[in-house]
């Protein structure tokens, strides 16, 4: 039996236009993690790698994360430039 210790959850543009873009719109708006588990979770990477090629893949470092905690990143253009 399968029993993750972190969820995900995507506030995202269903497509991207070559416009939205130009015009600096982020396709991800938010990204929230949450930790399913009751302990903490440290060190933890989210990796952010787009299927086009409109921007650069990008990490961020999660420092931790409490148990039954989530964090939620939201101004993800300043993350990803």
């Amino acid at each position: 039996m399968h029993n993750p210790k972190v969820s995900l959850e995507l506030d995202f543009l269903p497509g991207l236009s070559y416009l939205l873009f130009h015009a600096h719109i982020p396709v991800i708006r938010k990204i929230k993690v949450s930790n399913l588990s009751e302990e903490v979770l440290s060190g933890l990477t989210l990796e952010v790698v787009p299927s086009e090629e409109f921007s650069s893949p990008f990490e961020v470092g999660l420092e931790e994360i409490a148990g039954g905690q989530s964090i939620e990143l939201n101004d993800l253009r300043a993350i990803a430039s």
